[in-house]
């Protein structure tokens, strides 16, 4: 399932682009600006997991060059899990895919 970027214009704030993450067509997150434009905020309703690097932050560097030099870079990962959801009082809810 590889995943996909589409860059978009907000439904909602004239102005505000927001990036698209797509997996195998179909849109499994997005990114928006924050509010006061001083960072970002994914939003998914298929996140099936995330973490930081944490203590054992060097298997998360990349190599600076071949001199094996590490480029302290922090990031974030996440993992999406694709699937039907619903909202009922305030919640969020996975569907079970042998009930659809």
């Amino acid at each position: 399932m590889p995943i996909t970027f589409r860059v978009r214009k907000h439904d909602h704030k004239p102005g505000i682009e927001i990036v698209e993450i797509l997996m195998d067509g179909k849109t499994v997150a997005c990114i928006y600006p924050e509010d006061d434009g001083r960072g970002i905020k994914v939003v998914s309703a298929h996140l099936k997991g995330s973490g930081t690097p944490g203590d054992n932050f060097q298997k998360h560097v990349k190599l600076l060059d071949n001199s094996g030099t590490m480029m302290p870079i922090p990031s974030i990962q996440m993992v999406f899990e694709p699937g039907r959801y619903v909202v009922s009082g305030g919640l969020m809810r996975r569907v079970n895919p042998s009930s659809n």
